[in-house]
């Protein structure tokens, strides 16, 4: 059987996003190590700035969390009480918008810097604005964790407009539970339906032009590519590479494709169908790495060397030269 392309998606969400769901969970009584060590997901990897983990796999954790406490809306509360910056980049740039309107549109053309795979949308439902939320593959009560965190979030976020005791007119579920939702305050006047394809929850219309903040200039996003997550197995294997080196942790084949919960076969294949081995894969994130670091950074070149893991600052020298035609130091004379 041929391998799978390189180009192949792998659904992933940023690490941060599952420590933020670690911690609540936590806070609420689970075991939250135990249950993300059952998923190999090291629980120290997720304080790793930029790494991602397997979409399916956050999911699988989250269900083994509401089952360890046996309650199927426990991300809810998360959402309700999570600060839209609690999400780095993504938070900050959805809290420049200065109408509900515009946060909502960043909102959706923006997920793709926390999450791939998942999907934000907006339709025009009469006189409400729906925000639809799908996720792949099979409906299930880790993906229902994933719905609630977002609507408990544009909850909190709709409020600021139409007051702390708004409740939506109707929210839509995929996950058919087995419970009512436990917040009876926040969808006390709302039509609550599921099993559905997909979730979302509505949100008036006339509400979308009131302010979110003082800004007086427009919001548009200035560049919408900036910060995205790689959709391709190579970029996410890039992604991974750069983000081990950057926090100076290790960086061998087997580490990355532990980190995205595969094999090192099954990952080497994937980039030989693309005609790619993974130490060309390292060398040119090491390269724009140490372009980077040169660039941007007072570290000095043997501390980028050993940083880049190379064993002495001659060999990182003959590899920059090799790549670039100059050598380190000329190259950081220059830029500067």
């Amino acid at each position: 059987m041929a391998p799978a392309s390189s180009n192949t998606s792998l659904p992933v969400t940023t690490g941060a996003v599952v420590q933020l769901y670690a911690n609540h969970f936590q806070s609420l009584g689970a075991p939250v190590e135990k249950l993300l060590e059952q998923q190999a997901i090291c629980p120290d990897r997720l304080e790793i700035p930029g790494l991602v983990v397997p979409l399916q796999k956050a999911f699988r954790f989250a269900e083994l969390a509401c089952q360890s406490l046996q309650a199927e809306h426990l991300a809810l509360g998360l959402g309700l009480a999570t600060s839209i910056q609690d999400f780095g980049s993504y938070g900050r740039r959805l809290q420049a918008a200065p109408t509900l309107g515009k946060y909502l549109e960043h909102a959706t053309a923006l997920f793709n810097i926390i999450t791939t795979g998942e999907r934000l949308s907006l339709s025009d439902c009469g006189n409400q604005i729906r925000l639809n939320i799908a996720s792949p593959g099979e409906v299930g009560l880790g993906m229902h964790q994933s719905h609630l965190g977002i609507i408990g979030v544009t909850i909190s976020v709709c409020r600021k407009v139409l007051g702390p005791s708004w409740s939506p007119e109707e929210v839509g579920f995929a996950y058919q539970s087995r419970e009512k939702v436990p917040a009876v305050d926040l969808f006390s006047d709302s039509r609550i339906i599921s099993g559905l394809p997909h979730s979302y929850i509505s949100i008036p219309k006339r509400a979308t032009a009131v302010r979110l903040n003082q800004h007086t200039g427009a919001a548009d996003i200035e560049d919408q590519d900036t910060g995205r997550l790689p959709t391709t197995l190579t970029g996410l294997l890039e992604t991974q590479i750069e983000a081990l080196i950057t926090a100076g942790a290790k960086f061998h084949v087997e580490t990355v494709a532990d980190s995205l919960m595969m094999s090192k076969r099954t990952l080497q294949r994937a980039i030989a169908y693309e005609g790619l081995n993974y130490f060309q894969l390292l060398s040119d994130v090491r390269l724009r790495k140490a372009m980077d670091w040169l660039d941007r950074s007072d570290k000095s070149v043997t501390e980028i060397a050993l940083a880049l893991g190379y064993t002495d600052v001659s060999n990182f020298s003959r590899a920059f030269r090799r790549h670039t035609g100059i050598s380190p130091r000329a190259f950081r004379q220059a830029a500067s």
